[in-house]
């Protein structure tokens, strides 16, 4: 981070109509450790998006974060070079992860920047939330961990 002076950025207020949704996603979030209770000072407003099927997404409003933190610049690799790759490849598979972002642990030095209010209550995240400048890179550089050396694999 750039700039480490805590802010507490005023929360947006919930929908009635999902108030019972995001307090069950909540308390899922909370089980599953994908969130935990904090006193941290950098307090990011939450942004409740409304799905196809009714149901809803959290999102963290991470835009001051964003401004004061430093550029990542690790990117994806350019697709005309992983087409290339794959025309060599017998087999391929894909996989689809539900909250890829959520499967990418957070420093937990970093945690305390990604504090939200719900119901008067602090919670930070323990993985990379979705808003995060940094989320798609640390994804990319989870997934390439993890399948290292998997194309060298072939039999």
């Amino acid at each position: 981070m750039k700039d480490t002076e805590p802010f507490a950025i005023k929360s947006y207020p919930v929908p009635m109509k999902y108030r019972d949704q995001v307090s069950e996603q909540i308390e899922q979030m909370l089980t599953y450790g994908i969130i935990e209770r904090s006193t941290t000072p950098f307090i990011n407003p939450l942004v409740v998006v409304p799905k196809k099927d009714n149901s809803v997404r959290l999102c963290l409003d991470a835009r001051q974060i964003n401004e004061r933190m430093v550029e990542d610049h690790d990117g994806s690799e350019e697709i005309d070079q992983v087409l290339r790759r794959c025309n060599k490849i017998g087999v391929m598979s894909s996989v689809d992860l539900r909250s890829s972002f959520w499967q990418v642990p957070l420093a937990k030095e970093s945690r305390k920047y990604t504090g939200f209010l719900h119901q008067g209550k602090t919670y930070q995240y323990t993985v990379v939330p979705f808003g995060l400048r940094i989320s798609s890179s640390a994804l990319n550089r989870a997934a390439e961990n993890v399948l290292k050396g998997l194309e060298k694999k072939r039999s």
